[in-house]
């Protein structure tokens, strides 16, 4: 989590915790939660619209984003998909 990220995970917390009680204490507390909901969007769209230099360098650093090792799996079974269906018209010719 980013500095400038904590007042949304705190947003999220409060959600969850809401959903929590609500499914526990079988409480109506919908409204409050579509309330924190709507203030989460807000909160995100005024956070990253609003990104410094150097917050759009952290993010771009985050150790959970995809790396090239993320993608070769699903690029190697394409390209054997591929490689299959080319043997198999070559071998019907």
């Amino acid at each position: 989590m980013l500095d400038f990220e904590k007042p949304l995970f705190e947003i999220r917390n409060k959600i969850e915790s809401l959903k929590e009680s609500q499914d526990k204490n079988d409480v109506d507390l919908q409204e409050e939660i579509d309330m924190l909901e709507a203030s989460l969007e807000r909160e995100t769209k005024k956070i990253y619209t609003n990104l410094k230099p150097w917050d759009r360098v952290q993010i771009a650093r985050l150790q959970e984003r995809p790396t090239t090792l993320d993608y070769i799996p699903y690029i190697l079974i394409r390209l054997w998909n591929y490689m299959v269906i080319v043997i198999l018209e070559m071998i019907q010719q």
